[in-house]
């Protein structure tokens, strides 16, 4: 029995969401990540049902974003909870009247093939610590093409997020590929972190890929929502949108 699944919808006000994050002193060293302000204004309001994995979608016209993700609770908790426990700047980024969820199927057909769409940060991990004392990460594409003769790289950065994502889906056995990935979009983003020595920033890739991919196992499928793709699923990246393919 797989456990209850919600996918969560809420609207944004970018501006707000700027305004609060430099009160709380999250725009460090002249950057400003927008995963990491999201991170602690969902956990600031919802505390430990906060959604995660979670991803925002900017507007076109620049006006308020979309925020999707996965939980455990609905829509109606996570407005009580705001309004009983959130700040007043807060209930301004994200406010409890534009949350609405629907129910995620708690069975999935193996064989079934969907369209998806997901945020990631496709990074590798190498052996030289960071100033948090932990392995550094680098962008899977530059990591392939540095352990290469120069010259020698032929694959795109588009093929080489594919097959990064594969080696991941196997790896948490849910899902295969079911046709080719297309990277929709590209950007190198900052990445905010706290740790022992104090704040870090650094710069990472930032891409959504696109595609059809087939279940392979129903519950691991389930999990593989639930729980999201890579690395920083706590601060937007790794949630699964899926879609008719």
């Amino acid at each position: 029995m797989t456990a209850p699944l919600l996918m969560i919808r809420g609207e944004i006000d970018p501006n707000a969401l700027n305004h609060w994050a430099a009160t709380h002193g999250l725009a460090q060293r002249g950057g400003f990540d927008e995963g990491y302000a999201l991170h602690a204004l969902l956990t600031g309001m919802f505390g430990s049902l906060a959604p995660r994995p979670f991803r925002l979608v900017p507007s076109a016209g620049g006006g308020r974003a979309v925020l999707y993700g996965y939980g455990a609770s609905g829509a109606d908790d996570l407005a009580d909870g705001a309004r009983r426990c959130a700040d007043p700047l807060q209930l301004r980024v994200l406010s409890p009247d534009s949350l609405d969820d629907k129910a995620m199927p708690g069975t999935w057909t193996e064989g079934a093939v969907y369209g998806f769409e997901v945020r990631l940060r496709p990074v590798r991990r190498t052996d030289k610590p960071d100033d948090r004392d932990r392995a550094s990460e680098r962008d899977a594409f530059q990591w392939e093409a540095d352990r290469l003769p120069p010259g020698a790289m032929t694959r795109t950065r588009e093929q080489v997020y594919a097959g990064w994502l594969a080696e991941r889906l196997v790896r948490q056995g849910g899902a295969s590929l079911a046709g080719p990935v297309v990277l929709t979009h590209f950007r190198r983003t900052p990445v905010l972190r706290k740790g022992r020595t104090g704040w870090s920033l650094t710069e990472g890739p930032d891409a959504v890929l696109s595609g059809c991919l087939a279940v392979r196992d129903g519950a691991r499928f389930h999990a593989l929502l639930a729980e999201g793709i890579g690395r920083h699923k706590g601060f937007g990246y790794g949630m699964v949108l899926i879609r008719p393919c």
